[in-house]
């Protein structure tokens, strides 16, 4: 298991990364990025759990998931076969047009 020490660094490397990319504008970090913050934060809430530190535990639980509510979207299951019915024998029509013999 990662120390706390190492999880508390890679926030901090991540925070400071994050100002230098932004250069003092207002933006959105992104999806991807949300989700690297909210690995980090969960990872840290288990570590405080584990040592026995449930407030600061639920603190960096609450921060992951406002982290992970703005991660990119889960990816779709696969799609499946379906069963189908077999399909009726096709029908063949002669639709071609004639002039009757008795028009002239």
């Amino acid at each position: 298991m990662v120390s706390r020490l190492r999880l508390h660094w890679q926030l901090a490397w991540a925070r400071v990364l994050l100002w230098i990319a932004s250069s003092g504008r207002d933006v959105e970090p992104t999806p991807e990025v949300h989700l690297y913050l909210a690995d980090v934060h969960f990872r840290l809430a288990d570590a405080y759990e584990a040592a026995g530190r449930t407030r600061l535990a639920k603190e960096h639980r609450v921060c992951a998931n406002k982290h992970a509510v703005k991660g990119p979207p889960p990816e779709l299951p696969p799609a499946a076969a379906m069963a189908m019915p077999i399909p009726h024998a096709p029908i063949f029509t002669d639709a071609r047009g004639r002039v009757p013999d008795d028009v002239a």
